[in-house]
């Protein structure tokens, strides 16, 4: 069966798509699992009753004020479900974009008299 050169670049589109949508799901469940680490970082500050807590920085633990630490996580959380919506939004456009050249290329290839026998 051959299809158009019209239809060959639309599959070509699509499974581009396809492969940023891949990427995009990945993305975001790394994301996703660094920010699960830094709810239960927080969690465990709530508990430590100590001014000082040990941080790890690269190979070695530094003494640091928990309030600092604290600081940062809350930081570096609000930055990771930030970044979360924003590859929940282009997830999403990107799906939208697999969807309607996923249509497009199962009518241009069936034709409008329905499918190829």
């Amino acid at each position: 069966m051959d299809i158009s050169p019209q239809a060959q670049h639309m599959v070509l589109q699509l499974q581009q798509y396809q492969q940023q949508a891949q990427t995009i799901l990945i993305q975001k469940q790394q994301i996703e699992t660094q920010l699960t680490d830094v709810m239960s970082a927080l969690e465990s500050l709530e508990g430590v009753k100590d001014e000082d807590v040990y941080k790890a920085v690269g190979p070695i633990l530094a003494k640091m004020k928990a309030k600092d630490v604290k600081k940062e996580l809350d930081d570096r959380r609000e930055t990771l479900e930030l970044r979360i919506k924003t590859l929940t939004r282009q997830e999403g456009k990107v799906n939208e974009k697999v969807t309607e050249l996923s249509d497009k290329v199962t009518k241009l290839i069936q034709g409008p008299a329905g499918p190829i026998a």
